[in-house]
Formats: structure tokens, sequence, C-alpha cells
């Protein structure tokens, strides 16, 4: 009989939980059609990975990344639970990969701070990738 490793249920538990502010802006929820792309792109390890401020600050390939994510602190506690990180550039993804096959953690990156895109309730409008493609109004706001 072939045996299937566990993964840390108590080191998830440990991890929390992403707020979710309902925006798909590159640095914000991450939407799971732009997940699903990244499973077929290009992943590099992330040799380094810190805070500064409510920056994240990675090297990649001996190349500092500078980038910015709307919750700081969630990105704080997937860099203190120690796990492998990896950088799919062409999505602006951080996936950090549970040990033993768990959950990876995706986290979206962009190099521009967007957090006023957090506040306040969600439109009708549709966002994805920093454009609303459709205003509340339901009129294109794409040109």
């Amino acid at each position: 009989m072939k045996e299937f490793p566990m993964r840390n249920i108590e080191e998830e538990a440990n991890l929390p939980t992403p707020k979710k502010c309902g925006r798909f802006l590159t640095a914000h929820d991450i939407h799971y059609i732009r997940a699903r792309h990244s499973w077929t792109a290009t992943w590099r390890d992330v040799e380094k990975v810190e805070m500064d401020g409510d920056f994240i600050v990675f090297v990649v390939d001996g190349d500092t990344v500078r980038g910015w994510n709307h919750e700081p602190s969630y990105v704080q506690a997937l860099i203190d639970s120690g796990r492998r990180v990896k950088w799919c550039e062409r999505y602006g993804i951080l996936s950090f990969e549970a040990p033993g096959g768990g959950s990876s953690r995706y986290v979206g990156v962009d190099s521009v701070a967007s957090p006023e895109e957090c506040t306040g309730t969600r439109t009708d409008g549709f966002v994805i990738e920093g454009r609303k493609l459709l205003g509340g109004d339901g009129q294109d706001s794409r040109a």
C-alpha cells in the first residue's frame, strides 16, 4: 500500500486567513483564472524575501524585486512560516509552498501600491489587472 504524506495541519492553522477585499487588481485578490494560468507559466526560486514596511523585497536570479501587496501582515506571516518561495513574473504572483505537498499560498505583487482600492464597498463593475472593464453604470470604460 502506498503512503501519502500528511500536510502539517497545525502549521496551516497558525497562518492567518487572508482578507478578501473583492478586488482583482494585481496586488489584491488573485482571480481563479489568473491563478490557473500561472500553473503552466515559468516559476523561479526566490533566494531571499523580506518585508520593508508595506513593501515586499525579494531576490530572484540575483535581481532584487520590490513590490506591494494589499495585506503586508499576511505576507509577513507567510515569510515567517519559512516556506519555500517561488516567483511567477508573468502573472505577478509569489507562491509560498507548503512543506510536504500541502496547499501553497499565492500572493499577488505589484510595483505600485494601491491601498485605496481596498476601501469602501465593491462596485457592480468587474475589476481585473488594474483596469475597470465595466463601470457601476454598466458602461464600458476601457477607452
